[in-house]
Formats: C-alpha cells, structure tokens, sequence
C-alpha cells in the first residue's frame, strides 16, 4: 500500500477504526478456544495488558526514540513534513 492509498483509507476509516483493523489482523490465528475463552472472561485483564501493548501510560522505549510513545509520533510526524 502506497502512501496515498494509506491517506485515503484513514480518512474513509477513521484513524480509531483504522486501529481497530490492525489490531484485530495481528491477533494469532492459532489461538485455542480455551486462550480465547480466558480472555472473552477477563475483559479487564484484556484491556489493561493492550494499554500496556500500546504504551498508553508512556512508560516504555519505543524503537530508537526515547520516551513516550507520543514523542514517537511527534518525531515520526516532522520527518514526514
């Protein structure tokens, strides 16, 4: 996908729903039904371990850039301008 493909697919998807695709396609497809069960039953757990995922607190290095993951996109936006 070009980078004018990607543009015009978040803009017709919305950034949020843009994620949710992602996120959904990197799910394991050899995932058991107990696995799948444990975490349908723990939605909680579910959500707090992909805040961590994502970084949402901040907390981790992300690639070559110290800091939070906003950073990241800060920087990653300016080398695109």
């Amino acid at each position: 996908m070009d980078k004018q493909d990607e543009t015009r697919r978040r803009g017709v998807m919305g950034w949020y729903v843009g994620l949710q695709v992602i996120i959904l396609s990197a799910l394991p497809r050899d995932i058991d039904q107990e696995t799948a069960e444990y975490w349908m039953d723990n939605g909680d757990l579910l959500e707090k371990r992909l805040r961590e995922a994502l970084n949402m607190e901040g907390t981790i290095e992300i690639g070559f850039i110290p800091g939070s993951l906003e950073e990241k996109i800060k920087a990653q936006k300016k080398e695109k301008e």
